[in-house]
């Protein structure tokens, strides 16, 4: 039986996947960084600070200079300079996506073949939004094998 009930609170897919779009993703960010708060405080298996701090300030840097190129006269350099924070940033972001995702699956005690399972496939492309719904699927099943009880 998984401990999302103790763990993780049931929230809105729909509201997740707004405001994963509406924020320009930075509620991926704070999501990705409110899971692994949750993680450090509840397990074992830690994610390191200085992993989330560096991912999240490059990913801001290399927004803010996309920003700051499209906005004002700047040089090119500055834009390739972005994009090359960007694809870093994207590593780190793949980095912690599996981090996250491997997290969940331990605390709900789940395997390969189980419903609750959060694949590969779907955790790259849709991560917390994916890990929404699991979530919520694993709260859903916990409160129906107490009923069944």
């Amino acid at each position: 039986m998984s401990q999302a009930n103790s763990v993780f609170k049931e929230k809105s897919v729909v509201i997740v996947l707004a405001l994963c779009v509406f924020t320009f993703g930075l509620y991926v960010i704070f999501r990705l960084w409110q899971l692994t708060k949750i993680f450090n405080s509840k397990t074992e298996s830690y994610i390191s600070k200085a992993f989330t701090t560096t991912a999240i300030s490059i990913y801001l840097v290399s927004l803010l200079g996309l920003i700051y190129y499209f906005l004002f006269p700047a040089p090119v350099a500055l834009l390739i300079t972005a994009k090359l924070l960007h694809l870093l940033s994207a590593i780190f972001h793949i980095v912690w996506i599996i981090k996250v995702r491997n997290r969940i699956n331990r605390i709900n005690n789940v395997s390969k073949g189980n419903a609750l399972w959060l694949g590969p496939f779907l955790s790259s492309f849709f991560h917390v939004i994916y890990f929404q719904h699991k979530i919520n699927q694993s709260i859903g099943s916990e409160a129906a094998d107490k009923l069944a009880i």
